[in-house]
């Protein structure tokens, strides 16, 4: 995956197209360094105009820190040493490892980008089995400030460590507030939905698929046990190569993977290359963006055969590895 950190143009020279064809020489480039798939965040409108849509729905809580339930499991966390490091990994590959769209990270990763960038909580019975990341940020309101705590991510193995991290919170007697985001049915989530809490849902990070071919090779294990025959007819504005029909055949041993159509037909599905970016990652479902009319297809077969191909997922990134 690439990733596109900052785009920003001199003011007397905006509005010229600059950054526009900056973006497509980019999205060639990571073409050319053989990176199927790239994410961003910025506005919707303009990284839009260069085939990125939003890929991740975001669930933002807010709880008054002394509501929070003071679960018993509180008494097992404590602060991070460095030896805990590897469990701690463990546990963030457990959680977010199973999302779409979530980083892989090595031990530099953590080191730099982690635990450079914020403090860290564990959860310790009888080993590491949770942890969370946090920081405190001064928030102005009515005409003051108040501390917001903001739980970066956390990362667990089990309801006890949930109930840990949970009832930790409400040691920060310095916060008011409470904040976390995460995916649709994050277990955090449900947990911090006290009385006198507030959810809030919106967009985060843009996806797109730079090379509809080598994405499509990416995700042969993913089609492992597909069977049947789908024709993807993909336009893309922006990268000629990706328009055309790109063929996933399961109809023998192994799926097999082509240009172009076969001669005698098969179901199809007809997708912008924006649309495309929402299925892969599973944002939303091919159902759904059959019924508000942004894909056209051959039958309900197809779109059945769609459905197993492209399911509809939770991609997720915690905002510690935004970019």
């Amino acid at each position: 995956m690439g990733g596109i950190a900052e785009v920003c143009t001199l003011q007397p020279y905006r509005r010229m197209g600059i950054a526009t064809r900056l973006l497509r020489d980019m999205i060639r480039l990571m073409i050319r360094k053989k990176f199927p798939v790239s994410m961003l965040y910025g506005r919707d409108t303009f990284y839009r105009r260069v085939g990125y849509e939003r890929a991740m729905v975001v669930h933002w809580v807010r709880a008054p820190r002394q509501v929070l339930p003071g679960y018993a499991e509180r008494q097992n966390m404590r602060d991070f040493e460095m030896a805990d490091l590897p469990a701690v990994m463990k546990a963030y590959d457990l959680t977010y490892g199973r999302r779409s769209c979530a980083m892989t990270r090595n031990e530099v990763h953590w080191k730099v980008r982690i635990l450079g960038r914020s403090r860290v909580r564990v959860y310790d019975r009888a080993g590491i089995k949770g942890y969370y990341a946090y920081n405190a940020r001064d928030e102005k309101v009515n005409g003051g400030t108040r501390k917001v705590l903001f739980v970066e991510e956390a990362g667990f193995r089990g309801p006890e460590a949930i109930r840990g991290i949970i009832g930790d919170l409400g040691r920060f007697e310095d916060c008011e507030i409470i904040a976390y985001g995460g995916p649709p049915g994050d277990k955090i989530l449900g947990g911090l939905s006290v009385p006198g809490s507030s959810v809030s849902v919106g967009f985060s990070g843009m996806f797109r698929v730079n090379d509809v071919m080598a994405t499509l090779e990416s995700l042969r294990n993913e089609f492992a046990g597909f069977r049947g025959k789908l024709a993807l007819r993909v336009r893309d504005d922006v990268i000629p190569g990706n328009s055309g029909a790109f063929t996933i055949d399961g109809s023998g041993s192994e799926t097999a993977i082509s240009r172009g159509e076969p001669a005698d037909g098969c179901q199809w599905l007809d997708v912008d290359i924006r649309e495309l970016s929402q299925l892969v990652p599973g944002t939303l479902s091919v159902a759904h963006l059959a019924s508000i009319g942004k894909i056209a297809f051959s039958s309900g077969k197809a779109l059945s055969l769609a459905e197993r191909l492209f399911p509809a997922r939770c991609p997720f990134q915690p905002s510690l590895d935004h970019f």
